[in-house]
């Protein structure tokens, strides 16, 4: 009967940590579907100009305008971390990598 108990007992334990890591996997992608479309919005509020990209010197007004501590010099450096084709301009896909560059910083 003991060993039966334990069985059950383990396949029930089982299928409750299954069921709770599915359901934080599926949190955890809505949260990050949620924070690229905010990230997106954000782009294209910023491209004002329409074309696309974020040249450089957009990105120096909007980062030294948000974080007063920040220098030119460090804006310059996130903005080359972003930019890792060097092109000399942000597209969407290099800003949707601003979270993990602000981590960083």
């Amino acid at each position: 009967i003991f060993i039966g108990m334990f069985l059950l007992l383990s396949v029930l334990l089982a299928v409750i940590v299954e069921f709770w890591l599915s359901y934080l996997k599926k949190t955890n992608d809505n949260e990050k579907r949620k924070e690229r479309l905010g990230i997106t919005k954000a782009f294209i509020w910023i491209d004002k100009e329409h074309n696309f990209y974020i040249k450089e010197r957009t990105w120096n007004e909007l980062i030294l305008l948000l974080k007063k501590d920040f220098t030119k010099l460090q804006s310059h450096f996130m903005f080359q971390m972003l930019d890792w084709e060097q092109k000399g301009q942000l597209d969407v896909l290099d800003f949707l990598n601003i979270t993990e560059a602000l981590k960083l910083h």
